[in-house]
């Protein structure tokens, strides 16, 4: 299981010459999960190494928004404020093929080597929407965006080398 959630402020100012100004505002927030359980088979257990294969699934989501905005000041009077907040949202389904060899140290620690591949399909939603807002004039408008991606992968994963300890 591997999981993520962020959530961050920031508020920079930027000042032209004495009269003139702008502030932003940032905010995000991203969360995402990922869950692979896995079922492992010993082929020689008895033996000195151990050699396993296993596998199982995989699935995973995610969410993240984001909004910004900059008021531009003339003179500590509001002219202009631009605002955009953009939104995803994700997910994948697949399944993860593992080999692996583990070297018994006793009965109760090991040295493992491990290589596994993965085969994913993946979609992915984006949505953006900024609105423009002039006070000298009263004009507004707005822009909105979509757009969404599918996808299939094949892709390996790293050698994972590790120690495990048996209680």
């Amino acid at each position: 299981i591997d999981a993520q959630d962020r959530t961050s402020d920031d508020r920079p100012i930027s000042y032209y010459n004495i009269s003139s100004y702008s502030k932003e505002d940032y905010a995000n927030n991203d969360f995402g999960m990922v869950l692979e359980p896995q079922f492992l088979y010993y082929i020689t257990y008895e033996r000195n190494p151990a050699v396993y294969v296993g596998g199982g699934p995989s699935f995973a989501f995610g969410n993240s928004k984001h909004v910004s905005s900059i008021s531009r000041y003339r003179e500590n009077e509001i002219y202009s404020l631009a605002t955009r907040e953009r939104k995803s949202s994700s997910y994948s389904l697949g399944i993860i093929a593992l080999a692996g060899v583990e070297i018994f140290v006793n009965d109760y620690l090991s040295f493992h080597a491990e290589y596994a591949s993965s085969f994913t399909y993946s979609e992915k939603e984006n949505k953006e929407i900024r609105w423009n807002r002039y006070y000298e004039t009263s004009e507004a408008d707005e822009i909105e965006f979509a757009s969404s991606d599918k996808d299939y992968k094949f892709r390996y994963k790293s050698v994972l080398f590790g120690l495990s300890v048996y209680f």
